[in-house]
């Protein structure tokens, strides 16, 4: 990756999941970013197929409602969306489509119990570009699963996750990506004072929601701004491994620090 001429302005495109790859790992970010690091397969289990389609089978449902103004039928739904093309063989399917009616309707009840109303789904939001450092400009981007609006107009992202667990509030509240999704929203309906930014669990309707403070904010901006900082200078070097939560699943092939364990380990 060359370093930017000093006269020329450059700007960066930072997604959400960009920005908490980087808060995780910044080494991690360097090889994806650099479109190095091929030998990072993810496992092709039952589980990430099984997220997959019931992302894609969520994303048409509530695209229809918001088309139409009416929930579907979760029986009705499944029969008009349901795509088996995720899985492996006809047992994998069925065990998926079994689950797909109570995700649904976990869905559902968290709207009706959070008294939302649907505005948009699936909807890519970036916004304006910002000066970072001289010659350097980001634009913030981000997909945003629904959008919703509570009784007294405040604005709720909902991000749906098909982990077996949630964050804690304060570490939602730490990532990146929360500050990314109020900041694209916020552009885009400038009249709202407040986004809350809310993960939920549509197999079980587990939920945790923050609303951001000046100081998370801050804090987030100050990462994005590391980010871009160290892209526009081209430095790998600015890109160190971090030990952690990703290390367990990451395979990149070039992190140093992964060949530093190899080496120590020995034959």
């Amino acid at each position: 990756m060359r370093t930017p001429p000093v006269n020329r302005t450059c700007t960066h495109r930072i997604t959400a999941s960009d920005a908490d790859l980087f808060h995780e790992c910044p080494r991690a970010f360097w090889e994806r970013r650099a479109d190095r690091g091929r030998s990072r397969q993810q496992e092709d289990s039952f589980p990430l197929r099984r997220g997959k389609a019931g992302h894609a089978f969520l994303e048409r449902i509530m695209l229809e409602t918001v088309k139409t103004g009416r929930t579907p039928e979760p029986e009705a739904a499944i029969a008009r969306f349901w795509n088996g093309s995720y899985f492996a063989n006809d047992e994998e399917a069925l065990k998926a489509y079994l689950g797909l009616s109570n995700e649904l309707q976990n869905v559902y009840a968290f709207l009706q119990a959070e008294e939302l109303t649907v505005l948009a789904a699936e909807q890519q939001l970036e916004s304006r570009a910002r000066m970072v450092a001289p010659g350097a400009n980001v634009v913030l981007s981000g997909k945003v699963d629904l959008l919703a609006e509570r009784l007294d107009g405040q604005l709720v992202v909902l991000d749906y996750k098909w982990s077996n667990s949630l964050p804690v509030a304060e570490d939602l509240a730490a990532r990146p990506s929360s500050m990314i999704y109020y900041y694209v929203v916020s552009e885009r309906y400038p009249e709202q004072s407040q986004v809350e930014i809310v993960q939920l669990l549509p197999t079980n309707g587990m939920s945790v929601n923050v609303v951001l403070s000046e100081d998370e904010i801050e804090a987030s901006k100050a990462v994005i701004r590391q980010v871009v900082s160290a892209l526009h200078a081209g430095a790998e070097t600015m890109f160190e491994p971090r030990q952690g939560e990703p290390c367990r699943a990451c395979a990149w092939s070039t992190c140093p620090r992964r060949q530093d364990e190899a080496a120590d380990e020995g034959f």
